[in-house]
């Protein structure tokens, strides 16, 4: 081996470790990482150039990504040969606004790259889908990844499958430039800009939807070659069963920015994803590509509540699919709110407690809500009841019925191999309905049970005679629900079993903490999170969850308060303490 030859190869040795890489392939030198905080700019405008040029401009423009006589990669997300303006591939318009920013910039060459629907076996495929005018008229040049060169890239410690044939392309270029739709997607969750770059591997060699660990190899696809400017086209999105066949979103809508991983944050943010429940985000802002905490990210030109919408997620209606697909982090522990006081609580293992899920409904009484899931579904299709065998336990507090639902719990009988817990006053209830006895498990105060690895410890409530709160350990993870209750010292004796996360009603009525008597029962324990809950169910019983907000800043609560939506999630992480 000559000597230049060596030093060349320990050159690029030395860059793979700096890059978290190893041989066989490396990555081409890459722009730094932008500065922080992220800035992630937000446009709408029917006009999708426009929209684009605006958004580009908000987040910062390309002049300080692109430098004189670079050779820029836009990479559009062209699944199937679909139309350009349809919801299912970038528009022609969104990739014309780039390419005029990019050579604005100073590019000396701009190629869009891709491989999807793009092939010479094609060859009319630009015109199809409504490319072909945009091509000749800003003069770029096409890389259709299906049948150009490949190297096969072996980020260290691999999250997903490890080896990832990537585009030659996309790997020398100086810049690269992710062009995404705004799409729900059945097995990555959502398509934004880093799940965009499957698109540079060849069908052909690596089919990567039909292998496991999808949204680990997103994030490594991130660590070997990472996105150095991302745009997302929400001119017309998709939800529901996307990307292909799901329902069209007309937004007039553009998101841009320098950091992926906050351009994806904002993309889940306004299809109404908690960014951490997407877990190819999570994994890429815990590997350090990017930052995921909305708080860090600045937002520029439209904020994300005005442009918000709850998008229907990939996996079917209801919420069994999202608790389904739900990221947990590793010693954290996923909650949703089933409403009133119910929550749904996922492990990292990926068992699921149910406590006081109220589905049915009481006779006679108006919901301001509908149930957040129907019984029957909580285990879902064949399929997913094999694969989870969820839920493995639900937990009642009392027997009110919007607590201990006779209707839903015969369901959820019916349909999974659940233990169900509760008081005397609740398992009679059980009992009485049917439930099967060798799977009713009755629980007093001061008792302690576990169930496969899942500590319950019932205490003090005060409520009706034999009501009870639940202290839940999950391995290093705490939670304390206190079920309805009044406000009572005894409670606050939960403080020795040192609870990372309060569950506490506020509704102030029929035997319930107000908010003043929450927050000052969230001081005296000190949660890291506290959740307020009782709330939003029936008119005459609810309360505005502000006041607890305020309450618990008058009480000087040190906690995270956290006010999760009806049928929304929270991620509690300990590490950054949820988000």
């Amino acid at each position: 081996m000559k000597m230049t030859v060596l030093v060349r190869w320990r050159l690029m040795a030395c860059l793979a470790a700096l890059f978290g890489l190893a041989a066989p392939g490396m990555a081409a030198p890459r722009r730094p990482k932008p500065p922080e905080p992220p800035v992630v700019g937000i446009a709408r405008n029917a006009d999708p150039e426009a929209a684009t040029a605006e958004a580009i401009r908000l987040a910062g423009g390309l002049a300080g990504v692109i430098r004189k006589g670079d050779w820029v990669v836009v990479k559009p997300n062209v699944t199937v040969p679909s139309r350009s303006g349809d919801g299912v591939i970038t528009n022609a318009q969104v990739l014309k606004a780039i390419i005029k920013a990019a050579k604005t910039a100073g590019a000396g060459r701009v190629t869009l790259a891709e491989a999807g629907a793009l092939s010479s076996r094609r060859p009319d495929v630009l015109r199809r889908i409504g490319y072909q005018d945009v091509v000749d008229e800003t003069g770029v040049d096409v890389v259709m990844i299906n049948d150009g060169e490949t190297r096969l890239m072996k980020p260290s410690n691999p999250l997903g499958v490890g080896e990832y044939p990537l585009s030659t392309a996309v790997l020398d270029c100086d810049v690269l430039i992710s062009a995404a739709v705004l799409k729900t997607h059945n097995t990555g969750q959502v398509t934004l800009s880093m799940k965009n770059m499957f698109g540079a591997m060849p069908g052909s060699k690596y089919p990567i939807h039909q292998a496991k660990l999808v949204e680990e190899s997103i994030a490594d696809i991130q660590r070997v070659r990472r996105i150095d400017f991302a745009v997302i086209d929400a001119t017309t999105a998709m939800e529901g069963y996307g990307p292909i066949s799901g329902e069209r979103v007309k937004m007039d809508t553009v998101i841009a920015g320098r950091d992926p991983v906050a351009v994806d944050s904002v993309g889940a943010q306004v299809m109404g994803f908690n960014p951490r429940e997407v877990k190819h985000i999570a994994l890429a802002a815990k590997a350090g590509v990017g930052t995921m905490d909305p708080a860090k990210i600045t937002v520029r030109g439209l904020q994300v509540a005005e442009v918000k919408r709850r998008f229907a997620r990939p996996w079917g209606p209801g919420l069994e699919g999202e608790i389904t697909r739900a990221y947990v982090p590793p010693d954290g522990l996923t909650l949703f709110w089933l409403g009133q006081g119910g929550f749904a609580l996922k492990t990292p293992q990926g068992k699921l407690v149910l406590v006081d899920p109220y589905l049915a409904g009481t006779p006679g009484v108006d919901r301001l809500v509908p149930p957040a899931l129907a019984p029957r579904n909580v285990v879902g299709d064949a399929e997913r009841q094999q694969a989870t065998k969820f839920p493995d336990l639900v937990l009642c507090t009392h027997d009110h019925s919007d607590h201990t639902d006779p209707i839903a719990l015969k369901e959820i009988a019916a349909t999974s191999q659940a233990r169900f817990v509760g008081p005397p006053s609740s398992t009679k209830l059980m009992a009485d309905n049917g439930l099967p006895a060798d799977r009713i498990d009755t629980i007093r105060r001061g008792e302690t049970r576990e169930f496969d690895g899942i500590r319950v410890r019932a205490v003090y409530a005060k409520h009706t005679d034999d009501s009870v709160g639940y202290v839940l350990s999950f391995g290093p993870t705490t939670v304390y629900i206190t079920g309805d209750s009044e406000y009572d010292p005894q409670l606050a004796g939960v403080k020795a079993l040192k609870p990372d996360i309060l569950l506490v009603c506020i509704n102030g009525k029929w035997g319930n903490m107000s908010a003043a008597d929450a927050a000052k029962l969230t001081a005296e324990i000190g949660p890291k999170v506290v959740i307020p809950m009782h709330y939003g169910m029936f008119a005459n019983n609810t309360v505005d969850p502000q006041t607890f907000v305020e309450a618990a800043k008058a009480a000087h609560v040190k906690a995270r308060v956290v006010l999760i939506p009806h049928m929304g999630a929270y991620v509690y992480d300990p590490v950054d303490l949820g988000g």
